[in-house]
């Protein structure tokens, strides 16, 4: 059977690619190392009746194409660092120019805030909800949907789903993730640590906004990010 025991790694020295190995019942792990002067390729295998526990290293002479290894790193940088989907102040208030709107015969009001991640890292947040009556049922059992974007994209791309859950008297939310849009950080991870992004917004939503009830709706890596949430968070809807 195919084994791959470890997912990729890069740093600034080396590029890691997971290698497939056929060595029966047994899991290896085997990665390959490019660096700029040699290529190295390293295989650890596990004990097993009858073999030791052995590490092999090869060294070849002939340094990698290093236009091919260059190609690499820039595929990979397209994962990681995608073009940043960038907007100003103007663009943020042109759907939503007042704090206070009207959809329909709903009133509502926005609001533009900044929060830290676990990490320390400030993540920009556009926050909407409709007004109800003091002492309303409304009130009192508050709703809201948080919007996850895709990888390359902002908080932006959600803002028209807003004129569609205000009306029916839900709040919703929508957030730039680390490494996107309006927030700090310069790198994505797919989701991996975007699900920690998503965890701060969620916990500032339940304990300064009073939001007893959340609706997650994530597209490409936002829902990534709301599949590898969901488990951590059994409340949400």
């Amino acid at each position: 059977s195919f084994y791959l025991s470890r997912c990729f790694c890069c740093s600034s020295s080396y590029l890691s690619l997971p290698v497939f190995c056929l060595l029966g019942p047994v899991r290896v792990d085997s990665f390959v190392f490019l660096r700029s002067e040699t290529c190295l390729l390293r295989a650890s295998l596990p004990r097993m009746p009858g073999r030791e526990i052995r590490e092999e290293l090869l060294e070849y002479d002939q340094a990698p194409d290093p236009h091919w290894t260059a190609s690499i790193f820039a595929v990979w940088n397209l994962i990681i660092r995608p073009p940043r989907c960038r907007y100003n102040r103007l663009a943020l208030m042109q759907d939503f120019p007042t704090e206070r709107f009207r959809l329909i015969d709903q009133v509502c009001k926005r609001r533009h805030f900044h929060i830290n991640n676990s990490r320390g890292v400030p993540l920009a947040v556009s926050y909407f909800e409709p007004i109800f009556p003091e002492g309303s049922r409304s009130q009192s059992e508050r709703a809201c949907i948080v919007y996850c974007h895709g990888n390359g994209a902002c908080r932006l791309a959600g803002f028209r789903l807003a004129k569609i859950f205000l009306p029916l008297g839900i709040s919703f939310c929508c957030f730039d993730f680390a490494g996107s849009g309006m927030s700090g950080g310069e790198f994505v991870s797919l989701g991996y640590y975007e699900r920690d992004d998503l965890a701060a917004v969620i916990e500032h939503l339940r304990n300064e906004c009073g939001i007893s009830r959340i609706g997650l709706w994530g597209y490409s890596m936002g829902a990534a990010t709301v599949l590898m949430h969901s488990p951590r968070d059994p409340s949400i809807a």
